[in-house]
């Protein structure tokens, strides 16, 4: 391995255990709910999309946790369980396995007693066949939820229940707290088979729970497993709300909140452990609680630096407003940032980092205007870069980069400069990644189709998608011959296949448009899912009902791709 190769350093996509977005309000609210002295069961839900930071939050919840006393935390990720067909049994298992752990030795032996002597078939045949059909046999679920005796012991449902609300009033913690994971991941079956496990098996007094998980995609998976009606719609609504008391949305950062993740992610791409997240986190945390900001200004670390801090502004400024209030986003923007940097370097690129980070930025946010400059010579370039900026900052001679204007003018107007900077290696490179070539042969307006169907914002995407169906049937599938050539060498697939999808939907060679997404199905995001999932007729929605069936498709994609099906 090379010198630069080892210098080259992504982030890992797992839960934060520093507070790196001010998480800990929130997470000290949710422990003192479920820390409450009267031991009731409850449930608490953390709702957000993906990406939002349900993990990171968790995890902040499990550090307030770790420091009560009397409490006993139980981690769970249904997603992740080898045993998909029992799923209420093992998270059970897992619940008592933990107790045990932590019991006295005659404690130890009644909850093993417990598990050992339970037998859930009858009981979870009945209730797993009415949940299906919405028509439950009320003498069969009566039968199997009355209470029966093998050597002295429960053997059923109610039973089990009772014996476990029993065992739980002599265990030596005051709360036993489920937290669990993931579960918008899961199958339908495995989402019911888990709500079931905590609101019919495990609500006793002592027993909280907080679920982390988009709240729309788990109602989506409760009405997929009964069958999508009107019915199972509102069963699903009234079914989670019932489950969950204490529902609680993921906070989105604010703009000061993202500059400080921005800078902390850089600093830790930089100098990995050198830096103290922890002692950076805890001062960030008090100037958030004065209002000082940026949060990490007045540091004494030599790894926050002014141009460090520069750099998160660019980049925050930079990112659409999906984006910013996204930490996954942020992360995975980072990591390409840092992958093209280093592939900058390589190829002999010398420019400050905060040029190429706007012109990658350029790139990523603004792909029609960077593929203007790319497709110009050194000296064009410069004179439309120093018009655009003239124009950012309001001076004579300035002229408008074209759409998104308003969002284009905070960022060519922000530090630093690229008018004047040596960008001709830059934009070697550039081309050959963004494979200029072959779209500087559509027509302007087939050009202008492609840059908005491959925008980040959802409206402008939208937009491109209508000016596609407005085209002559020749220039509207040059656009998808283009974004399938371009698709085996972008770093950023989903987006292609999201432009793939509005523009066949429109009427754009749906057959080139399928081949494409079906080539690339162990990629489909749930985002590419969402949108697939929701055509109605034709070829897309066949290859929606074929992918949804596809093991090969990653499961959280599945999943939304099966739901109306």
């Amino acid at each position: 391995m090379t010198a630069e190769l080892q210098a080259l350093r992504v982030l890992a996509d797992n839960p934060a255990v520093v507070d790196l977005l001010g998480l800990r309000p929130v997470a000290r609210a949710v422990a003192d709910i479920v820390c409450v002295n009267n031991g009731e069961p409850i449930t608490v839900g953390l709702h957000g999309p993906w990406g939002s930071g349900k993990s990171s939050l968790l995890e902040q919840i499990r550090v307030e946790l770790s420091n009560r006393d009397k409490t006993l935390i139980v981690d769970l990720n249904p997603w992740e369980f080898d045993d998909q067909d029992d799923v209420k049994g093992t998270i059970i298992g897992s619940v008592l396995d933990a107790l045990i752990k932590e019991a006295d030795p005659a404690l130890a032996k009644r909850l093993v007693d417990l598990m050992k002597r339970i037998s859930w078939a009858r009981a979870a045949k009945a209730v797993a066949r009415g949940a299906l059909t919405m028509s439950w046999d009320f003498d069969e679920l009566a039968d199997a939820l009355t209470p029966r005796e093998k050597d002295g012991h429960p053997t059923t449902l109610a039973g089990f229940r009772v014996e476990f609300e029993t065992v739980m009033a002599d265990v030596p913690f005051d709360r036993v707290v489920l937290l669990i994971d993931d579960l918008d991941r899961c199958l339908p079956t495995a989402v019911l088979s888990t709500l079931e496990a905590v609101k019919l098996f495990l609500a006793v007094p002592k027993m909280a729970f907080v679920v982390a998980a988009d709240q729309e995609m788990v109602r989506d998976a409760i009405a997929s497993g009964l069958g999508e009606t009107r019915r199972s719609a509102l069963f699903a609504r009234d079914y989670l709300d019932k489950i969950v008391q204490v529902p609680i949305g993921v906070p989105q950062p604010t703009q000061d909140d993202a500059e400080c993740y921005v800078a902390l992610l850089l600093a830790l791409r930089d100098v990995g452990t050198e830096i103290d997240l922890g002692a950076m986190a805890e001062h960030a945390e008090s100037r958030r609680a004065t209002g000082n900001s940026p949060y990490l200004g007045e540091t004494e670390s030599v790894h926050i630096t002014p141009t460090l801090l520069n750099h998160a502004r660019l980049i925050v400024t930079g990112l659409g407003v999906d984006e910013v209030v996204n930490p996954r986003r942020i992360k995975r923007f980072v990591n390409a940032l840092a992958v093209r940097h280093h592939t900058a370097e390589a190829s002999g690129v010398a420019l400050d980092s905060g040029v190429i980070a706007k012109l990658f930025m350029l790139e990523h946010r603004f792909p029609k205007q960077m593929r203007t400059l790319a497709e110009t010579t050194q000296v064009e370039r410069d004179e439309t870069l120093q018009a655009w900026e003239a124009w950012a900052e309001g001076g004579d001679g300035g002229v408008t980069p074209g759409d998104p204007e308003d969002q284009l003018k905070v960022f060519l107007g922000a530090e630093p400069r690229l008018a004047g900077a040596d960008t001709e290696k830059y934009f070697v490179l550039a081309r050959k990644l963004m494979n200029v070539r072959a779209s500087s042969a559509l027509s302007e307006a087939a050009t202008d189709c492609l840059h908005l169907l491959l925008s980040n914002d959802a409206m402008l995407a939208e937009r491109g998608a209508k000016a596609c169906a407005a085209l002559s049937p020749e220039a509207a599938e040059s656009v998808v011959l283009e974004l399938v050539a371009q698709l085996p060498t972008t770093a950023e697939p989903n987006r292609h296949l999201q432009a793939l999808i509005r523009a066949a939907t429109n009427g754009a060679s749906p057959e080139q448009a399928t081949d494409a997404l079906r080539s690339r199905r162990a990629e489909i995001s749930p985002g590419t899912a969402a949108l697939l999932e929701g055509v109605a007729g034709g070829p897309l929605q066949a290859l929606a009902t074929e992918l949804g069936a596809d093991s090969t498709v990653p499961a959280d994609a599945r999943t939304i791709l099966t739901r109306s099906r």
